[in-house]
């Protein structure tokens, strides 16, 4: 950074603002630095070019790239200064002898600027290859500098190449970009590359501090921030900014002097119309617009502010300190934080999308007012989709999965009845059922229904329920409680669903006796409950296993049925096992929330928690594949494979879709 005195007292800097320089200087010019201490915020880039200096390694050729303002033309200038000032070479040219005041002002002849865009034909650069040859009037080097380089034509290039790469002793190139990717890579591989990084905010407030108190000009901090802010780690163009501000304003520089500058407006009324937008009040969002038309608000640079302004939400909708805020101020941080809670970041995330899009459409239509306004009252009735993700997560919880399983349904009169199935052949019908007592007002609706896995036949008003042996029995099994009586269950408490519990009236369940009724716990919502206990071998693991994989109704059981081998490694640990080449069954298992899936069910099932790993079998040990004799694939091959095909899979993952059949094209006659 400059040292804080006069500017005038740096020969570069006051030769450009005397009295005598004819006409007006601005300030980006009259302040550009002109040693590399005054270089600000490319600390890296300093350190580079001093050890050159310091250990002679000072190459033939240099690249310095970087978005606009970040000091890429004034670091080949000084660094040119540094190479031929009468006490050099050296890191701290003096700014005093004919040379560094030559070259401050652009009136060296050893040292040539070429501007790249106007200067870009090949033509142009053979007269300089050719003038490489004359050797410097006075200076130690002849420097060519060439800006904004990647504008020169590819013949040009081409015709750059031999001279770039062996150039004259006393012949040294500097260029200078903001597109290195256009240069050829033969270009880039002949030079040292520098990167200059944009400024930090905090060090373009010091420069412009110190500007304002060379100018003997006051300014509010906030004033000053918020035109770092507006610079965007371009020091230049903050300079550009704070120059009209200097002419706008006589006295001290306000916030409100810099919106009416840039046509921007506060940031805190900007929150109030957010907050509207969080209760839904469209009326009053309107209202705060009609405001900012009434002093001559710009719609376009509204609408930017604005989608600003959800950018500085979603940042603190997701944990970002204050530091990180860009549209709004540090002290607004509280108001922040507290809008962004209300709005979530899913809704946060669309009324983003909502913006940018309206603003694409801002450039094809004259009536910017009218669009950004219908874009305001499309917000206001924006659904809240953070609530919306809280309904899904209830409708895909297990609690969610055995009510939809049992029959119970709340029809549209907010009653409950027992949608009865068609029975199997198997099941046997209890006869005449009983009037014993009323259910236990304390029983959740899990408690109350019959098994998800066993067949449920039920009339509204008396209930016959008609059960089957479970496939897999267990002495541990406690016995089917009589039940019967009116049942009101609560489902908001059951299935954790926000809003108000459905109550469920005129609903009598009978249920046929079988021994005494004992006392059960209701399952929490955070516990999935087993519905019955058995022992897990490796003589019926298989036979487990495919019961899950039915009760598993999405994409994971298609996965899972892909499995080779299932076995028991150890007590309560499953290692399932998939052909080598079915990588993505595999990777698509091991994905948490599938994992999490898979053991839930297996608790269901079993009553025991499992572990189970996902393994790939290895090339040798994988069965034979079995083809019939005329050399015709089975259909359990040609669904394999494809099954492995990528489109199928992103199909498959994307959709939750499987593979039922597989046709080949008919071979012509």
């Amino acid at each position: 950074m400059m040292d804080h005195e006069d500017a005038n007292s740096v020969p570069g800097v006051s030769h450009a603002a005397s009295p005598e320089n004819d006409g007006y200087v601005v300030i980006a010019r009259r302040y550009r630095p002109q040693t590399f201490e005054e270089l600000v915020g490319q600390e890296y880039v300093r350190k580079a070019l001093a050890n050159a200096i310091e250990t002679n390694r000072i190459g033939h050729a240099y690249l310095f790239a970087g978005p606009r303002g970040t000091g890429k033309t004034t670091t080949a200038r000084i660094f040119a200064k540094a190479l031929n000032c009468d006490l050099g070479p050296t890191m701290t040219p003096c700014n005093r002898c004919d040379i560094c005041i030559d070259i401050s002002s652009d009136a060296d002849v050893d040292v040539i600027e070429i501007d790249g865009a106007s200067n870009n034909s090949v033509e142009n650069i053979r007269e300089l290859r050719d003038n490489c040859t004359v050797r410097p009037a006075r200076c130690r080097f002849k420097i060519y500098i060439i800006d904004e380089v990647h504008m020169l034509t590819k013949s040009a290039f081409n015709a750059l190449l031999k001279t770039l790469e062996e150039p004259p002793e006393h012949v040294k190139f500097m260029f200078c970009t903001t597109d290195p990717d256009k240069l050829p890579i033969t270009v880039l591989s002949r030079c040292q590359r520098f990167d200059l990084s944009t400024v930090e905010e905090t060090k373009i407030f010091d420069r412009l501090k110190f500007i304002l108190d060379s100018e003997n000009r006051e300014a509010d901090d906030a004033a000053v921030s918020m035109l770092a802010r507006r610079a965007y780690g371009s020091l230049r163009d903050s300079q550009s900014l704070l120059e009209q501000l200097l002419s706008f304003c006589t006295g001290t520089i306000t916030v409100d002097d810099v919106h009416q500058l840039l046509g921007t407006t506060d940031s805190g009324k900007l929150l109030d119309l957010l907050e509207s937008l969080v209760t839904r009040d469209a009326g009053r969002a309107l209202g705060i617009l009609s405001e900012f038309w009434r002093i001559g608000t710009e719609p376009e640079r509204l609408a930017e502010q604005i989608l600003g302004i959800y950018r500085d939400l979603l940042s603190a909708s997701v944990g970002c300190s204050a530091d990180l805020m860009q549209f709004t101020q540090l002290d607004e941080f509280s108001r922040v934080q507290r809008i962004a809670e209300d709005f979530g970041k899913h809704t946060l995330l669309a009324s983003m999308e909502v913006m940018q899009e309206m603003l694409r459409r801002v450039q094809s239509t004259t009536k910017v007012k009218i669009l950004v306004e219908t874009t305001i009252v499309r917000l206001a009735s924006l659904e809240e989709l953070d609530r919306i993700e809280e309904w899904l997560d209830v409708l895909q919880s297990p609690q969610m999965k055995d009510f939809a399983r049992s029959g119970l349904v709340i029809a549209p009169g907010r009653r409950a009845s027992i949608v009865g199935d068609v029975q199997k052949k198997n099941d046997v019908t209890s006869p005449a059922h009983s009037s014993g007592a009323d259910l236990n007002p304390g029983f959740g609706v899990a408690d109350q229904l019959v098994d998800a896995s066993e067949p449920v036949s039920a009339t509204v008003d008396s209930l016959s329920i008609t059960k089957e042996e479970p496939p897999f029995s267990d002495s541990r099994i406690p016995a089917q409680e009589d039940v019967s009586g009116a049942v009101e269950p609560d489902l908001s408490e059951q299935f954790g669903v926000p809003g108000n519990p459905v109550p469920v009236q005129d609903s009598v369940i009978e249920q046929q006796p079988s021994g005494n009724l004992e006392s059960a716990e209701t399952p929490s919502d955070s516990e999935v409950q087993p519905e019955r206990l058995l022992t897990v071998t490796n003589q019926n693991v298989l036979a487990v296993w495919d019961r899950i994989c039915q009760n598993l109704d999405d994409l994971t059981a298609s996965t899972l049925q892909s499995a080779e081998t299932v076995a028991i490694s150890v007590p309560n640990h499953l290692v399932v096992k998939f052909p080598s080449h079915y990588t993505f069954q595999k990777d698509a298992c091991e994905r948490p929330e599938r994992r999490t899936k898979l053991e839930d069910e297996l608790y269901r099932t079993t009553g025991s928690r499992f572990r189970v790993t996902f393994e790939l079998l290895p090339e040798t040990s994988q069965p034979q594949t079995v083809e019939q004799a005329t050399g015709v694939k089975t259909t359990r091959q040609r669904r394999r494979e494809a099954e492995q095909h990528p489109m199928v899979q992103q199909a498959m993952e994307t959709f939750g879709a499987e593979v039922v059949r597989v046709d080949h094209p008919r071979q012509r006659q």
